[in-house]
């Protein structure tokens, strides 16, 4: 069996489109490679002392040319408002000018035209090789290839020195800069019952309004493919007033709007609180709201969301008869429950968070079957099902060799989620088939790998809900960056997935934000089963051997179960 060290790289947008978006060949019903929405996890914690670059302001005669090229490199300086920046424009443009706008990442050199067209004096059209851009809001989109962007610049003389006098808002920024001058930040909003925190990663420059960027971003709520999945306790009808860290790192809210209830403004904070986990020693935070304090301790019957919920240690798995049995330790077989048996060819075997109901494929990925509290049912019939995933609601998911998303609800009392399940609308194409669905802990996402003209692509997309929890349709894909050809997908903690190619025994760990970590190759490998977060990575092979990911490498386990899964 052939092995390799374990490789991380930083797939950073300075290092352009390429390794943001490593993508297959555009192909129809995948998403378009024309953009590429993208997020990150690899966050560590920031001080709230981070500080800006620097950047040197105009010289004395300089040529227009040498104007505009100072101007866009004063861009990593955002001391005092980009103050530096501001100098290279005419006073009364420097008041209007907005570099909150889009930023726009470039690579090579920024290449300044004057309009020789006589139609436009004082016109310079300067050209940029574009790989990203990140908008107003932090959310960022990468480029496949760098575009060619022209943006016209125009230059006045002011007090003998040249100016300019208009330009888009926003920011340009060669790659190489990009991660010196913003960082990622990690926020957290809420799916519709309040139960689960979904992330949501955007790109703020390090600014003395980072803070405020934060909060402003929270009432404008999650990205669009979150829209109807994930909900904010503030919204853009609240005024904020206030929104600051102090010198000796307090933290100061102040926000007005309609009255809210106790419970609300609970929510309000604890929203707050969990952006504020971006950040390391902080003194103490008060949130105001129309101008009486939010108390630290929520009031009684609050039910606090936490971050990252844990999965149960119980496992499901297939034995060496070919039954499907949970254990509480996958090592022992003490205290081992048969779930189902008489049916042939098992695989797949799934268990909900709740550790009590349960679902596998049979009969050569032709059905799939449910059991929950000793009742197995076959409640699909299909060719090439996926393997099921488990949502935090209790429902089932798998998809079909002809593109179609089913979901069971096992334990309903509604004879139809139980037996037939609900088909999920898609608004894509009808030409995918998909290989690998699976949901995410909070049940506001699923990572789908999906197919067509043989091409293949790792999907993000949200997961649209009734007030009930049961699933309604999906919504806009998202493309996840791979350097694996992808097979099977498995998410590993709220921001992470782990990619399959079965082919060659590839299998990485990647992040929302196109941060690959390669694992050691591991010949055979089918699956993957992992629990709440990286740490706990399984694979099982084609022969039905079972392997445990630890820092030397893939070790075998020694127990005659095969697939061994987590809950999910």
């Amino acid at each position: 069996m052939a092995h390799r060290a374990i490789v991380s790289r930083r797939a950073a947008l300075s290092w352009g489109a390429v390794s943001l978006a490593t993508l297959v060949s555009s192909c129809a019903g995948l998403p378009s490679n024309d953009r590429v929405t993208q997020h990150s996890s690899g966050l560590d914690v920031k001080s709230v002392n981070t500080s800006p670059a620097r950047a040197p302001g105009p010289l004395a005669g300089a040529t227009p040319e040498a104007i505009i090229e100072g101007f866009v490199r004063a861009g990593v300086d955002s001391i005092e408002n980009y103050a530096v920046a501001r100098q290279y424009l005419s006073s009364s443009f420097a008041r209007r000018w907005n570099p909150m706008g889009t930023t726009r990442v470039y690579r090579n050199t920024v290449q300044p035209r004057s309009d020789d067209s006589g139609a436009a004096e004082g016109t310079y059209h300067v050209r940029f090789q574009q790989t990203a851009t990140v908008n107003s809001q932090g959310i960022t989109s990468t480029f496949p290839e760098a575009q060619t962007e022209t943006q016209d610049f125009t230059m006045v003389m002011e007090d003998n020195q040249w100016r300019i006098s208009s330009c888009p808002d926003g920011l340009w920024l060669d790659g190489a800069e990009f991660e010196r001058v913003f960082s990622p930040c990690r926020l957290y909003f809420y799916d519709r019952a309040f139960r689960y925190a979904v992330p949501d990663i955007r790109w703020f420059p390090h600014t003395d309004r980072y803070f405020e960027l934060l909060v402003r971003t929270l009432m404008a709520g999650p990205a669009s493919y979150l829209k109807d999945v994930a909900f904010s306790a503030l919204n853009e009808s609240m005024s904020l007033e206030t929104a600051t860290m102090s010198d000796n790192q307090d933290v100061l809210v102040r926000l007005s709007g309609e009255h809210l209830d106790d419970n609300r403004l609970a929510r309000v904070r604890e929203q707050i609180m969990h952006g504020l986990e971006n950040f390391s020693g902080l003194g103490k935070t008060e949130v105001f709201y129309n101008g009486t304090l939010i108390p630290e301790n929520a009031p009684s019957g609050f039910s606090a969301v936490k971050l990252n919920p844990g999965v149960p240690a119980r496992t499901v798995a297939i034995n060496s008869n070919g039954q499907m049995v949970a254990r509480d330790d996958y090592m022992s077989n003490a205290g081992e429950q048969l779930l189902l048996r008489g049916v042939t060819q098992l695989s797949s075997p799934a268990m909900g968070y709740s550790a009590d109901v349960y679902a596998c494929l049979a009969n050569d990925a032709a059905s799939l079957y449910t059991v929950y509290q000793g009742t197995a049912r076959r409640v699909w019939q299909s060719t090439a099902l996926t393997a099921p995933s488990f949502d935090a609601y209790g429902w089932v998911w798998a998809a079909d060799g002809e593109g179609i998303v089913r979901a069971f609800k096992p334990d309903s009392e509604d004879a139809t989620e139980r037996e037939r399940g609900v088909d999920i609308g898609l608004s894509w194409q009808r030409n995918l088939s998909f290989t690998s669905v699976n949901v995410s802990h909070d049940g506001a996402r699923m990572a789908i790998v999906a197919s067509t003209e043989g091409a293949s692509a790792v999907i993000i997309s949200g997961i649209v809900r009734d007030d009930a929890g049961k699933p309604l349709r999906l919504t806009e894909m998202v493309r996840l960056s791979s350097s694996v050809t992808p097979r099977n997908a498995r998410w590993a903690g709220d921001q992470s997935v782990v990619v399959v190619n079965v082919k060659n025994g590839e299998s990485e760990v990647i992040s929302l934000s196109g941060e690959e970590t390669k694992l050691d190759r591991l010949d055979g490998v089918m699956t993957i089963s992992t629990a709440d977060n990286t740490s706990n990575i399984i694979a099982h092979r084609s022969d039905g051997s079972c392997y445990l990911m630890e820092e030397r490498g893939w070790i075998r386990l020694d127990t005659t179960l095969h697939e061994i899964s987590y809950a999910g």
